[in-house]
């Protein structure tokens, strides 16, 4: 301070200016969360700001304009949300394209036009690789095919980045509902196999059609979901054999073989409930004789093979069913 060029007596005076309880100190400010330490470019990073005071306690109210840059490899701004949580933290969101490190920088703009004050730390340097994306991954299988209610069936995941390139890795969540004809939850197991790709797992009870729904992050995969049309397989609990068949060797009184037909073999089976019907002999004009028979219940059978009303060797036979 002068007069007429002179300094006043004590001039030039030091003026310590004080922020007060309730000013912001951007050199006290946190700043945390994995948006400033990596990110991929599958999901956005995200990070929290904490506006404190120049006692390092936190305000209370938000509205300190709190601004984030944030510059990708090649020099190209990304857009970054900054939300105010009107409690003195702010949420920051933003989403990479392009892996490699990525520059955040974090200030407090002040009341003057083009002066801001850097928060504590910034700028921070993030590295980004490359992330699955789930619209670029794949599924396929026969476990999205040819699918029955009696066995497990198995599909399989591939993960991708928004290129289209393979993962090679695994750590993916993935996440696989599986939902029956009435809505009914089918249990399904991923097995991550280290290498990008996933095998998925699940056995259906009932048939009819089921709703495959696989996303990652809440996203759909590929073209999740899909329907799955499960038929019914044949039951062991309930499956039997009920269809016989055996052959007659017609032999001479020498016991060679008789390679002409025209013997008269006849075959009666008695069962549980009595003779069976619809026993048929095929003269195979060979000197084989081939018998078909239907058993339906079980019990047991006794089979009497005869040729000029005299058993063949061996017969009656038995048989439990």
């Amino acid at each position: 301070m002068s007069l007429a060029g002179t300094h006043i007596i004590g001039s030039p005076f030091n003026v310590e200016i004080l922020r007060g309880d309730n000013d912001p100190d951007p050199s006290k400010f946190d700043v945390f969360g994995k948006g400033i330490e990596g990110g991929d470019t599958a999901d956005p990073c995200e990070f929290t700001v904490v506006a404190k005071n120049s006692k390092g306690e936190q305000l209370s109210e938000g509205g300190h304009n709190v601004d984030v840059q944030v510059f990708g490899p090649t020099g190209n701004e990304v857009p970054a949300k900054v939300q105010d949580n009107k409690d003195g933290t702010y949420s920051v969101s933003y989403q990479p394209l392009d892996p490699g490190n990525h520059l955040v920088d974090v200030t407090l703009r002040t009341k003057i036009p083009l002066y801001y004050d850097h928060i504590k730390d910034s700028t921070y340097t993030v590295p980004v690789v490359a992330g699955t994306d789930a619209a670029a991954s794949l599924v396929w299988g026969p476990g999205l095919e040819d699918v029955y209610d009696t066995i497990p069936a198995t599909f399989f995941i591939k993960a991708r980045d928004r290129e289209g390139k393979d993962m090679g890795r695994g750590g993916d969540p993935f996440k696989v509902e599986i939902l029956g004809p009435t809505g009914e939850v089918v249990p399904a197991e991923i097995v991550d196999n280290n290498d990008g790709t996933y095998n998925v797992t699940y056995a259906p009870e009932v048939h009819g059609p089921h709703k495959v729904a696989v996303t990652l992050r809440d996203k759909p995969v590929a073209k999740s979901p899909y329907t799955v049309n499960v038929k019914e397989g044949a039951s062991h609990e309930h499956s039997n054999i009920e269809r016989f068949q055996f052959a007659i060797r017609a032999k001479t009184k020498s016991g060679t073989h008789k390679l002409l037909g025209g013997d008269k073999f006849k075959v009666d089976i008695q069962g549980p409930e009595g003779p069976l019907e619809g026993v048929k002999v095929t003269d195979l004009n060979d000197g084989l004789y081939l018998c078909d028979y239907t058993l339906e219940n079980p019990g047991e059978y006794t089979i009497a093979c005869k040729i000029n009303n005299h058993h063949i060797k061996g017969s009656p036979f038995h048989q439990k069913f």
